[in-house]
């Protein structure tokens, strides 16, 4: 009799598709990663601890990586938030990339228990393939930015997308100028700087009658301007503001604005400016071709609107 040994199986090692990883990039300056895994973890904030522990290993120039692959859910908030990146030294992280696994993408769902992303001196993208969704300031007893909070640092948008998020103010994104915002100390704030050059924040919504669906920016007079730059192919879309005295369904504007590109579309504010609010005194606003604001909808001014002795400049950009 023949007998036929068959190939023994052996299972993989059991492991969870839903994970971030963390690399250096491949070049100094560049939002990809190099091919060497330096830690991962199903929890997104171990791998943030484990780049402020080995920072020392990310060389001038270059960044931190962290790719996300399936969908991490909300677990306990940290700052009332699902990833907190907060330095009050201002030198604890390298530069950090957030991006999508380039075959599977990743999703961030904070499931509406919390706010997404606190950032507090700390520099932090979010690139392609990447999507933030589902953050709920409010619910964790705060005011400002439902999907990412800035307070004293800088966040970026390249790709990726922000979406479904809600708040008092700063439906997907907002800078704060109150010292304990989100955090538990009273540290004075640097300002804030939002850049948005692609990705998209749209379906954001807040309180009624409050403001900044799509992007909150805050300024006081005699402060620091807080800054907001949008270009390339950067689409704010489809956010909205509720009851009858709320504004700024795409933007909310207390401090500068530099518009070069990109495209502020089909948001609502209840009482004005749908696409752009720019507050009296403090906001002041650059538009420049080819940049679009175009299809927005309020009870006065949808596209633009610019309060008192705020400052507005138009070279060329589309608004109808």
């Amino acid at each position: 009799m023949l007998f036929i040994a068959c190939p023994i199986h052996i299972p993989p090692s059991p492991s969870s598709s839903d994970k971030a990883a963390w690399y250096i990039s491949d070049a100094p300056g560049s939002d990809l990663p190099s091919s060497t895994l330096q830690f991962e973890s199903g929890d997104i904030n171990k791998v943030i601890a484990h780049i402020k522990q080995h920072k020392a290993r990310v060389g001038a120039g270059y960044k931190a990586i962290i790719v996300v692959s399936g969908t991490l859910k909300a677990k306990t908030p940290i700052n009332k938030s699902m990833i907190s990146i907060n330095s009050p030294g201002n030198n604890d992280f390298p530069p950090i990339v957030l991006r999508g696994d380039e075959k599977t993408g990743g999703v961030l769902d904070a499931e509406g228990k919390m706010r997404i992303l606190y950032i507090s001196g700390a520099d932090v993208t979010l690139a392609e393939g990447l999507v933030l969704k589902n953050g709920n300031s409010a619910i964790v007893n705060d005011s400002f930015g439902g999907g990412v909070l800035v307070w004293g640092g800088s966040f970026t948008m390249t790709g990726g997308s922000i979406e479904n998020c809600y708040a008092v103010n700063g439906g997907g994104i907002a800078t704060s100028k109150i010292s304990n915002v989100g955090g538990s100390g009273t540290i004075p704030r640097n300002y804030n700087k939002v850049s948005m050059s692609g990705g998209t924040i749209s379906a954001c919504t807040i309180q009624d009658n409050c403001n900044g669906a799509g992007i909150y920016i805050a300024s006081d007079i005699g402060e620091p301007d807080d800054e907001l730059y949008i270009s390339g192919s950067a689409l704010i879309t489809e956010n909205k503001v509720g009851g009858n005295t709320g504004s700024g369904g795409g933007v909310y504007l207390s401090g500068k604005l530099i518009m070069t590109g990109g495209e502020i579309t089909a948001n609502e504010a209840s009482q004005a400016g749908g696409g752009l609010y720019i507050v009296a005194w403090t906001g002041k606003a650059e538009l420049n071709a080819p940049a679009k604001i175009t299809g927005n909808t309020a009870n006065q001014d949808a596209n633009v609107y610019v309060g008192t002795n705020a400052s507005f400049i138009n070279n060329g950009a589309v608004i109808n």
